[in-house]
């Protein structure tokens, strides 16, 4: 009995229907939520004031955060399949590793 190959327990369609949803679907709504909830938490932050020490680094804790989710989110607009099949002059997923991916991890 011969060994499955990779390219026999999933086929390319299989594969790109879940990148599809995992990165554009699933990170992309987890980005929006972060966002949201990182301006919040920078709004209460700010208003509460700085005066404990504790404040200003949960504030820096959520600025640092909010850099890390919108690079995700630029990350799940580069590699939605409406931006790759368009037809710009720059390959779309090698900008989305040199604009969101590095900077992400970067951020984290």
């Amino acid at each position: 009995m011969e060994s499955a190959t990779s390219a026999d327990l999933v086929t390319v369609e299989i594969r790109q229907i879940f990148q599809e949803v995992v990165f554009v679907g699933v990170c992309g709504v987890v980005s929006v939520l972060g966002f949201a909830g990182n301006i919040i938490n920078i709004a209460v932050f700010i208003k509460q004031g700085f005066k404990d020490k504790i404040n200003l680094s949960l504030f820096g804790l959520t600025i640092a955060d909010l850099a890390c989710v919108s690079t995700m989110l630029w990350s799940c607009i580069c590699i939605h399949p409406l931006t790759i099949s368009s037809r710009q002059p720059f390959a779309s997923v090698d900008f989305m590793y040199l604009t969101g991916s590095w900077p992400h991890v970067c951020f984290n």
